[in-house]
């Protein structure tokens, strides 16, 4: 952070956007379940997706205070509805990660509040509207994908767009809230 704003003199926003991802839909193996899960595993997982979102936050927020403003997008998804679909077994420690970013942000956002730091959290994106040509893809294809399911999901190109150029605009008002874009406009998930 500090070789960011010494060369920048600021740091107007921060994307954390990193995590272990598990790509069992397209052939890789399924993690273990909790009740056979190592703790290191479990950990290591833990330590990339939400310790590094908190050590992230935690070094930027200085800088972002003494200048009075900021934009922190956080990538935590998903919700509680219990899935009873087989090929989310396994993914326990990825789901929990990412709500608990969620919940991180919120949290995270009350206390900046009055250092004028809107702090969001957000999916990737990857959903296609319903009917497109694009509707049975599913997911981000990241470097572990495997390459004969890369055809059957998003590439970063395809989901991004302005998504995170709009959330570092994002009104106050949306601070602490999970959003997402629809038809070019920032919206709050519900849920």
């Amino acid at each position: 952070m500090a070789k960011v704003n010494d060369h920048y003199g600021r740091i107007d926003v921060l994307i954390n956007n990193a995590g272990i991802v598990p790509h069992f839909r397209w052939g890789l193996a399924h993690w273990d379940r909790i009740r056979d899960m190592q703790l290191d595993f479990f950990d290591n997982v833990m330590r990339t997706n939400l310790y590094g979102t908190f050590l992230c936050m935690k070094h930027v927020i200085p800088y972002m205070e003494r200048q009075g403003s900021g934009h922190i997008i956080n990538l935590g998804q998903g919700n509680l509805k219990p899935e009873a679909r087989p090929d989310s077994i396994g993914s326990c420690v990825y789901d929990v990660s990412k709500l608990a970013i969620r919940a991180f942000t919120a949290k995270v956002a009350i206390e900046e509040r009055d250092s004028n730091i809107c702090i969001v959290s957000m999916g990737p994106g990857g959903a296609a509207p319903p009917g497109s040509a694009m509707a049975n893809r599913q997911g981000i294809a990241t470097d572990e994908t495997p390459e004969e399911a890369k055809a059957r999901m998003f590439s970063v190109a395809e989901v991004v767009g302005d998504r995170y150029l709009l959330a570092a605009e994002a009104p106050m008002e949306l601070s602490g809230h999970q959003i997402t874009v629809e038809d070019g406009k920032l919206v709050v998930l519900h849920g």
